[in-house]
C-alpha cells in the first residue's frame, strides 16, 4: 500500500478508548446518560460487527460466571412477540460500559438477574437479552442507545421502553409490575423479593 494512501486511511480513523473506529454517524434519536451512543460502537477495520467465527468480546469482572437470564435472537424474540405472554428484553453490547454494569458483571449477581429472580418471584414476566454485537435490530425494536430495556405486551401489539436508570431496580420492578398486562403476585414484597436475590 502506497505511504500516503496508508496515511489517508489512518487519518480518516479516530481512537476512542484504544479501539479503532470510523467517524461516528449522526445520531437519530435521544441517548441517556446511563446508555451508550449505538454511534459510539467501536469499529475494527470498518466492520459493524466481529466477522462470522470470530468471538464478541466481555469485559467482566472476576466474579462473572453464566446467569439464568436465557440470551434470544430475531427470530425467537420474533416468536416470543406473537405468543401473546408479556416479556422484558434488554438490548445490550458487550463494549458498553453500562451494559457490562447491568448485564455482564457479577455473573449471577448482576442487576439483570435480580431483576429476573424478583419478577420471577412475584409471577412477573420473563426477562431476557439480546446482544446487538451478535444480531442486527429486530425488525420493530427502534432505540438508539445500549442498554435498552422494553416490556412487550398483549401480544407484541404494545412495547414499553424503560427510560430510567436500571441500576435502581426498585423502580424498574415497579415500571413493570404497573404495565404487565396479567398483574404480578402483590403479596410479595419488591424489597423481599430483591433482598432475595441480593442475599442469593
Amino acid at each position: 500500500m502506497p505511504a500516503r494512501l496508508l496515511l489517508a486511511s489512518v487519518a480518516s480513523l479516530h481512537v476512542l478508548g484504544g479501539a479503532l473506529r470510523a467517524s461516528p454517524e449522526p445520531s437519530a434519536g435521544h441517548v441517556a446518560g446511563w446508555q451508550c451512543a449505538l454511534n459510539e460502537r467501536p469499529h475494527l477495520a470498518g466492520l459493524a460487527r466481529a466477522p462470522a467465527g470470530v468471538a464478541s468480546f466481555h469485559l467482566l469482572n472476576s466474579s462473572s460466571a453464566a446467569g439464568n437470564v436465557l440470551a434470544v435472537d430475531p427470530s425467537s424474540l420474533g416468536e416470543m412477540t406473537l405468543k401473546g405472554t408479556d416479556f422484558l428484553v434488554t438490548f445490550y453490547a458487550p463494549w458498553c460500559k453500562y451494559s457490562q454494569l447491568f448485564v455482564l458483571n457479577g455473573g449471577v449477581h448482576a442487576p439483570l438477574e435480580r431483576l429476573s429472580t424478583a419478577l420471577e418471584k412475584r409471577g412477573g414476566p420473563r426477562v431476557f437479552k439480546f446482544n446487538i454485537e451478535e444480531h442486527e435490530r429486530p425488525v420493530g425494536f427502534q432505540f438508539e442507545g445500549v442498554p435498552t430495556i422494553i416490556l412487550v405486551t398483549e401480544a407484541g401489539k404494545r412495547k414499553v421502553e424503560y427510560m430510567a436508570n436500571p441500576l435502581d431496580l426498585d423502580k424498574l420492578v415497579a415500571f413493570v409490575v404497573a404495565r404487565a398486562s396479567h398483574k404480578p403476585a402483590q403479596h410479595i414484597s419488591l424489597a423481599a423479593a430483591l433482598n432475595a436475590t441480593r442475599s442469593a
